[in-house]
């Protein structure tokens, strides 16, 4: 056993040995926090986990919750950063797609027509393209990260978990903030958001963003342009109807435009050598022969209506998403013109959802509910070196029943069952054209499939007084099938199944100055759909099956009522247990052989060859990873300074599963100071973003043509005004 697998082994049998140790603690701290003076304690915090609003503390679920204050300043203002503030979750950037993953499962694919593995949902409303996915906010009153596979009541595709982020309802009391910065590589921010109420039964609120970046963190050698640089602007409204004592609707909308770079404009990787025979020239520069950007303009709108029936409560939610994205490639990350590739992507969904749920208070808690779910995804077309367009089209239709109870067994002890059907029907049409659209005869060719699977969860929990709550859970999650689209004549891979296992406890001690939450899980992951990039193309393929195990633990310390302290661990193994014929990538000049065998100095590009990988650690499962994070208030008679430090430090993983290219491990450091005038209106904060400046990727890849990252942001510091009422 190697020392990274020790280390791994002893971190696990440390949480668990913590867990155990933890018990008898949390008893005697009980009578302890009696003859403590209840100043600073903990929050409650509401979450909505179960599709129903309960306190994080009882719910029988692995959850992070972030509110909207501690993410504004620790810097957590867009998707991407989520990962800074919850362990086990690696957030990467796939060229223009979000690809999340979530204690060591997630999806590599993040190109048009595949879903995430995490699944996303904004105001319990899906996000099913990974574009759609990065988004910055200003206006949101909390984000839920639930751990593991959500096969009942967060169905949709979501066998690692779900980023639920919750948006702020209108109210009838009038509010505003707005804000203003600046920050190094000249970059402008601006921020509003108002909400106030139109009539007795009707409020209103609106959310507006906008940030461009002008000057980029790198230089392009080949071409002298400065890269890494971009924009992104949105919006968001809401109007909250109170039709009467028993029903309420609530319509959204949303439109965002952004412009980046990154996640692409690909280095060669130090030790690495171009198809060309370049080798690394930088941290921030890259060589291609042009510069790639994404443009993603994405708009939507959602409504809700909730009405009580007494017996119970009914929900409808629908849905409608438009997404448009294109992007400039360069794959071989050379000036020569190997593949250069212009990628424009059209995505529509519509879902629709019907809940019916017990009233508050009843013996039985439970839950009924259907979910539709239509989506049209293409590449419209994707242009290969100008001289081949590819046109294709995936649509999906699925629609999904679930159920869920929740009854208490004996005194203080409850169990959840759980089931849900998905049935999925997948088809794909595509066609090859000229330059001048002119389709290929012979290229064009159609197919469909359908999927369909039972999930279910079962749990049991029990509460030691109002504080202390263990848990036990068994879960299957279910991703469907999906077709590649740039191999639409080949057979779809097949779906996910991942059956998870998890005991934890959850507990407020010394009088909830303390809080401490504990998890360890196991997981058997078969059919893992992992990406295979060859020259030119980029497809799903299935890994055979997978054991992922490990465990987390939380807290939130807050002595006194100025000063709090939270901080996460996990710790993780996962490797493939079967993975035959899986894309292993030498350097040329090379054989495929058992081993593959490489004959010569390195001249450029990698062969792939077909190898067993079982016994491979799983992509992107760092061993290690934790948060740690310190929030400071010091009120004063110039008014409170605020001030924060967090720290986020990542073990390392392998980007690819023949474990060849390894994201070395990196910590990153982010700081504020905001100092607010005695009335409470105007406030400015000073922060730095990665403050020691680490180095460390955004995303990376093999292919044939090169091993490639694109780095992820330097250090970034800035200031800004703001306004609250």
């Amino acid at each position: 056993m190697g020392e990274r697998e020790k280390m791994t082994y002893r971190a696990i049998w440390c949480t668990g040995l913590a867990m155990s140790a933890l018990w008898p603690t949390m008893v005697l701290a009980q009578d302890a926090a009696k003859m403590q003076a209840d100043t600073g304690s903990i929050q409650e915090i509401v979450v909505t986990a179960q599709r129903r609003e309960e306190s994080l503390q009882k719910v029988p679920i692995s959850v992070s919750a972030i509110s909207g204050s501690d993410a504004a300043m620790r810097g957590v203002t867009d998707t991407a950063l989520i990962q800074t503030s919850v362990p086990g979750l690696e957030m990467t950037r796939e060229e223009n797609s979000s690809t999340p993953f979530l204690r060591g499962v997630g999806s590599t694919n993040g190109q048009v027509g595949t879903e995430p593995s995490v699944a996303t949902y904004v105001d319990n409303v899906y996000v099913g393209t990974g574009q759609a996915a990065l988004f910055s906010f200003n206006n949101i009153e909390r984000v839920e990260v639930l751990r593991g596979p959500q096969g009942t009541l967060f169905g949709r595709n979501a066998t690692g978990g779900v980023i639920n982020i919750i948006t702020r309802d209108p109210t009838n009391d009038s509010k505003l903030d707005a804000n203003i910065g600046y920050s190094n590589y000249n970059t402008f921010d601006g921020a509003f958001y108002g909400s106030t109420g139109l009539t007795d039964d009707l409020s209103a609120n609106l959310a507006a963003y906008g940030h461009k970046q002008n000057d980029g963190w790198g230089r392009n050698v080949t071409t002298g342009q400065a890269v890494y640089k971009g924009y992104d602007q949105g919006l968001r409204g809401k109007l909250k109807w109170r039709a009467g004592d028993r029903t309420t609707v609530l319509l959204s909308g949303d439109y965002n435009k952004s412009r980046s770079e990154e996640g692409m404009n690909f280095v060669i990787a130090p030790g690495a050598v171009g198809i060309d025979g370049s080798t690394y020239k930088g941290g921030f520069s890259p060589e291609g022969g042009s510069i790639d950007r994404s443009i993603v303009e994405q708009y939507g709108t959602a409504l809700k209506i909730d009405h009580d029936m007494d017996w119970a409560s009914l929900s409808s939610i629908s849905s409608y998403r438009v997404v448009d994205s294109d992007f400039t490639l360069d794959q071989d990350a050379t000036p020569l013109p190997v593949v250069d590739a212009i990628v424009n992507q059209s995505n529509k969904t519509f879902t629709q959802e019907l809940q019916v749920l017990s009233p508050k208070g009843s013996a039985l808690d439970w839950i009924v509910g259907a979910y539709y779910y239509n989506d049209n995804s293409a590449f419209v077309p994707l242009v290969i070196q100008n001289l081949l367009d590819i046109y294709a089209r995936q649509k999906t239709g699925s629609i999904a029943g679930y159920v869920q109870a929740t009854d208490e067994i004996l005194p203080d002890t409850d169990v959840t069952g759980g089931l849900r059907y998905t049935r999925d029907q997948r088809s794909v049409h595509g066609v090859l054209a000229t330059n001048s659209e002119v389709p290929i005869p012979g290229t064009e060719a159609s197919q469909s499939t359908v999927f369909s699977k039972l999930t279910y969860r079962a749990s049991i929990d029990h509460h030691f007084g109002s504080d202390i709550t263990a848990y036990a859970s068994y879960n299957r999650g279910f991703k469907s099938g999906v077709y590649n689209l740039l191999s639409y004549t080949a057979a779809p891979v097949k779906p996910e199944v991942l059956d998870a296992f998890e005991v934890g406890v959850k507990s407020d001690l010394l009088n909830r100055h303390l809080r401490l939450n504990a998890s360890l899980f196991t997981y058997d992951y078969s059919q893992i759909q992992i990406t295979q990039i060859v020259a030119g193309s980029t497809k799903s393929i299935n890994a055979g099956r997978a054991r992922i195990s490990g465990g987390e633990l939380e807290l939130v310390a807050a002595p006194t009522t100025n000063f709090k302290v939270t901080g996460g661990l996990s710790v993780l193994d996962g490797r493939y247990s079967e993975f035959d014929n899986g894309p292993f990538n030498i350097p040329n000049p090379a054989v495929c052989g058992n081993p593959p065998v490489q004959t010569g100095p390195a001249t450029g590009g990698n062969l792939q060859c077909p190898v067993n990988l079982a016994g491979k650690t799983a992509v992107r499962a760092p061993a290690l990873t934790f948060n740690l994070a310190a929030d400071w208030g010091i009120p004063t008679s110039i008014g409170r300074f605020d001030l924060n430090a967090s720290l986020y430090s990542n073990s390392g993983f392998y980007w690819e599963p023949d474990n060849k290219f390894r994201q070395p491990a990196y910590r990153l450091v982010n700081t504020a100071i905001q100092w607010t005038e005695p009335g409470g209106h105007y406030y400015i904060r000073a922060w730095a973003k990665n403050l020691f400046n680490a180095y460390y990727s955004s995303y990376a890849f093999e292919t044939t043509l090169e091993t490639g990252t694109s780095p992820a942001p330097p250090r970034t510091y800035g200031f800004t005004l703001g306004y609250s009422l």
